[in-house]
């Protein structure tokens, strides 16, 4: 059966990396004793993937991991028995079985809203008008063939700011892809700094309609 989560990464787990995270969420599927599926060949592993992968430093309400099962367990007991061994920081939000037709979360999610906490709690609206009214914004983006200089802004969708805190939706597809990290990199160079970072929520287009794969219980 397959398996998908949406997990929250918090403050005490922030600096682990992409890969540090999947090794730890593996761990955790051992010590839960879910009858996770191994790929077939000379050297197996956990059939798991974590779609958008996140910056260091970038807390998260939406992260997703897809596992197979070799046999049925309910969503719910999956999700109690992982949160009985994941550390402090890392928690299960919800689970569902999708079906076996489902294209892969990472293959289809579109958008990714994030939180900015600002430094100051001050209105930073003309520095925001200032910086969307630009027709280009120019980040240096890394590649397979090395790094290249990428305007990014038609990924920037919309930023709006309520009391000391920035709420922004970003283009995160496979195609199409800005991080928080870049992201507060360019509000820093339009004056406005940032304290922290949060992922708030990840969607996909279902009939022409943004959805989350997995909305919090």
């Amino acid at each position: 059966m397959k398996l998908l989560l949406r997990l929250e990464k918090g403050e005490k787990v922030k600096y682990i990396s992409h890969l540090d995270m999947q090794r730890l969420f593996q761990r955790a599927l051992r010590r839960a004793k879910l009858p996770c599926a191994y790929s077939q060949g000379f050297n197996p592993h956990m059939l798991v993937r974590f779609a958008c992968a996140l910056p260091v430093g970038v807390c998260s309400k939406a992260e997703y991991a897809e596992v197979v099962l070799e046999r049925f367990v309910s969503p719910t007991e999956c999700m109690v028995r992982l949160n009985e061994v994941l550390p402090d920081g890392v928690k299960i939000l919800n689970a569902c079985e999708p079906k076996d037709t489902d294209p892969t979360v990472g293959s289809v999610i579109a958008l990714a809203e994030y939180s900015f906490m600002l430094k100051d709690s001050g209105s930073v609206q003309d520095k925001l008008d200032s910086m969307l009214k630009k027709e280009e914004i120019l980040i240096e983006k890394k590649t397979k063939k090395g790094f290249a200089t990428v305007n990014v802004r038609n990924m920037i969708h919309s930023v709006k700011q309520k009391g000391n805190m920035l709420y922004a939706t970003l283009s995160c597809s496979n195609s199409e892809n800005l991080r928080a990290d870049k992201f507060r990199e360019i509000l820093l160079e339009s004056g406005i700094e940032t304290l922290s970072a949060v992922r708030e929520k990840l969607f996909i287009i279902s009939d022409g309609m943004l959805k989350e794969p997995l909305e919090t219980e």
